[in-house]
């Protein structure tokens, strides 16, 4: 057998992208519903789930599974919640359940810090109406997008180096599969959120400017 054969109730998969593949078309086949311990797929995706370390301590806990619509692609049944026993419902990524690796805690964080501050890219968005490059104005076919002048990891470190409150290591998440900070890590999404406010300098790119202004970082970096 291949060495990175993956086999998820008894069907083996020779690459994370097969199972990835098999799980999407899944998926869009069952379309929203319940899954139950009863239901002819359900050991698949436990399987699936069971393949992230970090969930190990609640499998024996999950009854079913709960397929929802993509809250952005609303037209997508790709929406993964796994249900316990205590009627609990849990959205996870089944894609990196596919790839079987727990992401970082200090992805995580960063992640969360990103959506705490989305109030404030979302001001920029309402109060700017061209892009800063070009001038090209904002209109509803253009596709525009806020962008930090200096790059949002370079904020986030210089947070951190700074940083007196205790650092979360356990997050919650969103409908989209981010994570979130959990309420008592409040006090420090709110220092995060005000470091961000008094230091981040936003612009409004139009998408071709912000690809281009990325790859000149992307290649000044290597």
């Amino acid at each position: 057998m291949p060495r990175d054969a993956i086999i998820l109730n008894g069907q083996t998969f020779k690459t994370k992208k097969a199972l990835r593949e098999h799980t999407s078309a899944l998926l869009e086949k069952r379309g929203v519903c319940n899954i139950t311990n009863q239901d002819a797929d359900f050991c698949f995706f436990l399987d699936l789930y069971a393949r992230k370390p970090s969930h190990e301590p609640y499998i024996l806990d999950v009854i079913g599974f709960e397929i929802k619509l993509d809250p952005i692609k609303k037209q997508l049944a790709n929406n993964l919640s796994c249900v316990l026993g205590n009627g609990n419902k849990y959205i996870f990524s089944w894609n990196k359940c596919c790839d079987g690796v727990n992401v970082a805690t200090t992805h995580k964080l960063k992640e969360a810090c990103r959506i705490s501050v989305r109030p404030q890219i979302k001001d920029v968005w309402c109060d700017t109406y061209a892009c800063e490059e070009c001038d090209d104005v904002k209109m509803d076919d253009k596709l525009f997008e806020v962008d930090h002048k200096t790059e949002f990891s370079t904020l986030f470190n210089a947070f951190m180096s700074q940083n007196t409150l205790d650092i979360p290591t356990q997050f919650d998440s969103n409908p989209t599969s981010q994570h979130i900070f959990k309420p008592a890590n409040q006090a420090f999404a709110d220092a995060f959120q005000l470091y961000h406010r008094r230091h981040a300098d936003l612009q409004l790119l139009c998408r071709k400017c912000h690809r281009q202004k990325t790859v000149a970082f992307l290649t000044k970096t290597k």
